[in-house]
C-alpha cells in the first residue's frame, strides 16, 4: 500500500518510517533515514547518502541510480536488494557487504540480488540465495547454500568454487540456473584442475525431473558431488559443452 509515512524533516534530510503492514516508502531527493517497519516493505532511497534499514518483514530495497554512498540493511527475513534503476553495470559482493556502480554502498543481511541491465557481477554468500543478473553479460558466483540463479538476458557466467560446494564432508547444497541457454557457461576452474580433456572423466550430466543435473567428481573417498541443476534443459552433450566453451575448467 502507498500510505502516508510518519516523517520527520530537517533542513536536508528526513526520517521516514513506515507502519506495521506492507508499506511503499520513497526517500525522493536528500539524505534520508528509511524504516521499513514490520510488513514486507518496498523502499527507495532516491537521490543523496541515504541510510536505510528494512527491520522486519521480506523487503524489498530499489537503489538509486545516483553517485552518493548508502547503506542498506536489509534486517529480518528474506530481503532483495534491487539495482534495475542503475545507469552502468555494478558489482555486488554479500560476502563483503559491498556494492559498487555509479555510488559505493554498504550492504548488509540481503539474502536476494537484482541486477541492473548491463554485465553485472554479483557474488552471493553463505546463504541461500536468489540471483537475478538482468540484461547484460553478467558473471554470477554462487558462494554457499542452495542457490537459485537467472543470468537474464545476454550471455552469462556462472562460477562456482570448491570451497561452496564441499568442505570435509559438509555439503552446501545444489545450485539451479533457472533460464541456462546456448550463451551462457560454467565456469568449474575453481573446481577442477586439469583441462578440457580430462574434465571428459571428472564431470557427469545427469537428466533428473526437471532438469540436467551436473556433478563434479572431486576424487578419493568424496566421488561425484552434484553442483548445479540445469532447470528444464536436456539433451546436453558434456563433450560438446567443453570443446564449445559451455563448461569452462
Amino acid at each position: 500500500d502507498h500510505r502516508d509515512l510518519h516523517s520527520f524533516p530537517t533542513r536536508r534530510s528526513s526520517d521516514l518510517f513506515a507502519y506495521d503492514g506492507d508499506d511503499f516508502v520513497d526517500g525522493g531527493a536528500g539524505s534520508d533515514q528509511l524504516y521499513g517497519g514490520g510488513g514486507s516493505d518496498t523502499l527507495l532511497d532516491g537521490s543523496g547518502s541515504d541510510s536505510v534499514f528494512g527491520e522486519a518483514g521480506n523487503d524489498t530495497f530499489i537503489v538509486a541510480s545516483d553517485t552518493s554512498s548508502d547503506y542498506f540493511n536489509g534486517g529480518s527475513g528474506v530481503d532483495t536488494i534491487d539495482f534495475s534503476q542503475s545507469t552502468m553495470a555494478i558489482s555486488v559482493d554479500l560476502n563483503n557487504h559491498q556494492a559498487r556502480g555509479t555510488g559505493k554502498d554498504q550492504i548488509f543481511d540481503f539474502e536476494n540480488v537484482t541486477g541492473s541491465a548491463y554485465g553485472d557481477e554479483i557474488e552471493g554468500d553463505e546463504n541461500v540465495n536468489v540471483i537475478d543478473g538482468g540484461a547484460g553479460n553478467d558473471w554470477i558466483i554462487s558462494g554457499r547454500g542452495a542457490d537459485v540463479l537467472t543470468g537474464g538476458a545476454g550471455n552469462d557466467t556462472f562460477a562456482f568454487d570448491r570451497n561452496d560446494i564441499l568442505s570435509g564432508r559438509i555439503r552446501y547444497g545444489v545450485d539451479t540456473i533457472t533460464d541456462f541457454g546456448g550463451g551462457d557457461r560454467l565456469d568449474f576452474d575453481g573446481l577442477l584442475s586439469g583441462n578440457a580433456y580430462t574434465a571428459l572423466n571428472d564431470i557427469e550430466l545427469r537428466e533428473v525431473a526437471g532438469g540436467t543435473m551436473i556433478a563434479v567428481d572431486f576424487g578419493g573417498s568424496t566421488g561425484l558431488v552434484d553442483v548445479v541443476m540445469l532447470d528444464g534443459v536436456y539433451d546436453l552433450d558434456l563433450q560438446h559443452m567443453l570443446s564449445s566453451g559451455q563448461i569452462v575448467v
